[in-house]
């Protein structure tokens, strides 16, 4: 059985025993939020490079670093989702689904206060 931890915000924190199941929160952009910016050097291919910009200035963008940003949240994201999945596959999926709900119906209850 998995218990309910409820923390601060979005976050949802089901343990069982001392074990971290799975932990929900915001889209990993809030996090970078209020971030501070640091610079980077990065090195690619020419290929990679000119692809790129073809790819930026067909979508009507030029912000390089926005696009890696998102790059980079978006890998990690996928990462996380998948690791969360890998660990729970123990559980029936309805109990992870229902716990899930459960969380989604406390944070928009506490928003709506």
């Amino acid at each position: 059985m998995l218990r309910r931890n409820y923390a601060k915000g979005d976050r949802l924190l089901l343990k069982h025993k001392n074990n971290v199941i799975i932990a929900l929160s915001k889209l990993i952009d809030a996090l970078y939020k209020n971030a501070i910016m640091i610079n980077w050097s990065v090195t690619v291919s020419e290929e990679t490079n000119e692809a790129l910009h073809r790819f930026l200035a067909e979508h009507g963008d030029s912000d390089i670093s926005d696009f890696i940003e998102k790059a980079v949240q978006e890998k990690i994201f996928r990462s996380t989702i998948q690791e969360v999945h890998d660990r729970n596959t123990a559980f029936p999926s309805e109990e992870i689904e229902s716990v899930i709900d459960e969380a989604v119906s406390a944070t928009r209850a506490a928003h709506r206060s």
